[in-house]
């Protein structure tokens, strides 16, 4: 499960960007755009595995952890705290030492596993840069369909995935 603990500030699409690309020439809906842009923005994210503005999380496993804890987001910029739960019920924070963190394949490594370690939890933060143009795209995509059609099925869904599919990090590329 994944956490949001300090939200995104700055968004990969700015409200002047999407209004132009979806012509709204007037500023009462400023806010509303603003909003979805950062509903676009999270659903991009979760569909890639990618970080589109920097944030803070906390990632708490579902499953039992071996010596590598795969975040769901990348790239990510540092680990601020591991822990985990110990035989006894009581969460235990790992020294810095015990641990390293591959921000290019958004891993944390566990030097020694505990003896009985369970429910893992990291807090990590996210910082990308260079935020490909396609899925500024596909922001925009749904930002449209949710702005136009907020109650209606999304008409650009197929459109956005295609812009998507390159980019996700899942595919291992």
């Amino acid at each position: 499960m994944l956490i949001v603990t300090t939200a995104a500030t700055v968004e990969p699409v700015t409200a002047t960007e999407a209004k132009q690309r979806l012509r709204v020439t007037h500023t009462s809906d400023d806010t509303l755009l603003e909003n979805l842009i950062s509903s676009a923005r999270e659903a991009v994210e979760m569909n890639t595995g990618r970080a589109l503005a920097a944030a803070e999380y906390r990632w708490v496993s579902t499953e039992a952890e071996g010596t590598v804890l795969r975040l769901p987001l990348w790239p990510v910029a540092s680990v601020e705290a591991v822990s985990y739960e110990n035989a006894d019920g009581d969460r235990q924070t790992m020294d810095a030492a015990d641990y390293t963190l591959d921000g290019d394949r958004a891993q944390v490594r566990i030097d020694e596993i505990p003896d009985y370690a369970t429910n893992w939890t990291v807090e990590f933060t996210v910082a990308p840069t260079g935020i490909p143009s396609s899925l500024k795209d596909a922001i925009i995509l749904f930002v449209g369909d949710l702005y136009e059609n907020p109650e209606a099925k999304l008409e650009n869904s197929a459109a956005a995935d295609r812009l998507m599919f390159p980019h996700r990090v899942s595919l291992g590329l």
